[in-house]
C-alpha cells in the first residue's frame, strides 16, 4: 500500500469539514453587500476564536491572524459594519490552524473574483481582505512543515485543523443569526 504524503493525509482528514463549510458559505451571495459582510464577519469571528500557541508556529500564526483580521475589519467598515469578536479565544492553534488559514487565503481567490464582478460599488471597494499576499509561498512553507511532522504530530495537527473548520462553521452560524431580520410579533 502506497504511503500518502502528509498533505494528502490532512486533506483527507479535513475533507468533510472543509466541504461542509464551503457549502454553507456558497449559500450566500458574496457579490452583494449583505453576503460579503456575512463572509467577512464569519472570518473576523473565526479568527478571534484562535489563540496562537506559545512557540515559533504560534508566532507565525499570530501574524497571519492579525493581518487577516485587520484587513477583514477594514472591509467591514467599508460596508458600514462593525466587527465583534468571540471572546475569549476558544482554540489554541499551531500548524493545523496555519494549514486552514493559509489554505483559505488561496481559496479566497475564488471569492475575490465574485467580489470584483459585483454590481455593487461598495462590494467592489472592499479590497483589503482580498489584497495580494504571498499565499503561494506561505502555503509552500506550511506544506514543508507538514512533511517534517511525525505521525503523532500529524494526528494532533489533523484534530486542530478539523477544530478550526468547525470554529469557522460556528462563526458563520453566529454571523447568520446576527444578520437575520428581526421577527415582528
Amino acid at each position: 500500500m502506497k504511503r500518502h504524503s502528509h498533505h494528502e493525509q490532512i486533506r483527507q482528514a479535513t475533507r468533510q469539514a472543509h466541504e461542509r463549510l464551503d457549502k454553507r458559505i456558497a449559500r450566500h451571495d458574496v457579490a452583494s453587500p449583505a453576503g460579503l459582510a456575512l463572509y467577512l464577519e464569519m472570518n473576523d469571528l473565526g479568527l478571534s476564536g484562535i489563540a496562537p500557541k506559545d512557540d515559533a508556529q504560534g508566532e507565525r500564526l499570530g501574524k497571519v491572524i492579525r493581518s487577516m483580521q485587520t484587513a477583514c475589519r477594514a472591509d467591514l467598515r467599508e460596508l458600514g459594519h462593525t466587527a465583534t469578536s468571540l471572546e475569549p479565544a476558544c482554540l489554541t492553534g499551531g500548524l493545523g490552524a496555519l494549514y486552514v488559514l493559509t489554505g483559505s487565503r488561496l481559496g479566497a481567490r475564488f471569492i475575490e473574483r465574485r467580489v470584483a464582478q459585483s454590481t455593487h460599488a461598495a462590494v467592489r471597494d472592499c479590497v483589503a481582505f482580498f489584497a495580494p499576499c504571498d499565499a503561494d509561498a506561505a502555503w509552500t512553507d506550511v506544506l514543508s512543515e507538514l512533511s517534517r511532522a511525525t505521525e503523532a504530530e500529524m494526528a494532533t495537527i489533523e484534530t486542530e485543523a478539523r477544530a478550526v473548520f468547525a470554529l469557522f462553521e460556528g462563526a458563520l452560524r453566529v454571523a447568520e443569526t446576527r444578520r437575520q431580520p428581526p421577527v415582528l410579533a
